[in-house]
């Protein structure tokens, strides 16, 4: 049986930033297009993801609920295909087995709040791309509110232009700065509302509605929800870059030249969505329902 696999532990060693340097041999280049295209991939899976939750989720007890969080990637790989990947068989679905249906709030991120997480289990990253990358992260997991999240990211995303990385391999971390700009848009812009209705309407539980249909007196761990989400930025982008490799998708308007790394981009984004939402599922249930 296979089983979403994360790693949350305390980080061992510090990085320091100016290991990182920036390239003036490389000529600079405007990644505009590939950006925004991550962008949009990203904000529309948000809303796919979020959207089919109420036939996804079932309850299981007074404030808790089981989501078939496999069906909600594939839900959301399907809405993919044909607009911004190539698939030349269904083997592109094989991405979402690498996650399980969870029991919230029981499978929650547990000690989120203090632990580290480390993004070495993201095989496709090298030494450099991993450092970059966990410095964001870690960044990332400290903050509680969208906006800096969103200008962390952009920022990110600026830092990445300018190293001497190849195209793919700045696509790559192109698309987690997209991941949470997208995400960060998602929670400023009231997504987080939908998963609550459909939380709402499967528990029978509206105590917690206000008149507008706010979410009222919730307070949800956006460290946890990041942690979710990055978790699945990780194992889907390894299990898309093995459907990639394996020439079973293409992934055009973002640019990759290998089907690896077009089949880690769309793993990646698939997982990191449906991680976002159900993690912000879990933080709803322990904080809105009780």
């Amino acid at each position: 049986m296979k089983k979403l696999v994360f790693f949350i532990g305390i980080l061992l060693t510090s990085v320091s930033c100016n290991q990182l340097s920036e390239s003036s041999d490389f000529p600079r280049k405007d990644y505009t297009v590939q950006i925004q295209t991550l962008n949009k991939i990203y904000a529309e899976g948000l809303y796919i993801a979020a959207n089919s939750f109420r036939s996804n989720i079932n309850k299981t007890g007074k404030n808790s609920v089981s989501i078939n969080q496999p069906t909600i990637i594939r839900n959301t790989l399907v809405a993919f295909e044909g607009n911004y990947f190539t698939a030349i068989d269904k083997s592109y679905l094989s991405i979402a087995d690498d996650f399980n249906t969870l029991h919230l709030p029981t499978n929650s991120l547990p000690n989120a709040r203090q632990q580290s997480f480390s993004i070495d289990q993201y095989e496709r990253f090298n030494a450099k791309q991993k450092e970059i990358a966990q410095q964001f992260v870690d960044k990332l997991l400290a903050v509680n509110d969208p906006l800096s999240a969103k200008n962390l990211a952009i920022d990110f995303q600026s830092k990445v232009a300018l190293q001497a990385f190849t195209d793919d391999e700045k696509l790559e971390l192109f698309s987690l700065g997209s991941a949470a700009i997208a995400f960060s848009d998602f929670i400023a812009n009231g997504g987080t509302d939908i998963i609550y209705k459909a939380l709402v309407d499967e528990l029978n539980n509206t105590s917690n509605t206000s008149p507008n249909g706010r979410v009222k007196g919730c307070s949800v761990n956006w460290r946890s929800v990041w942690a979710g989400a990055v978790i699945g930025f990780v194992v889907g982008g390894v299990g898309g870059a093995k459907v990639g490799c394996a020439g079973g998708m293409v992934a055009g308007p973002i640019g990759a030249a290998s089907g690896c790394v077009g089949g880690a981009v769309m793993g990646g984004a698939s997982g990191f969505i449906g991680g976002a939402a159900t993690s912000v599922a879990g933080e709803l249930l322990t904080s809105c329902f009780r």
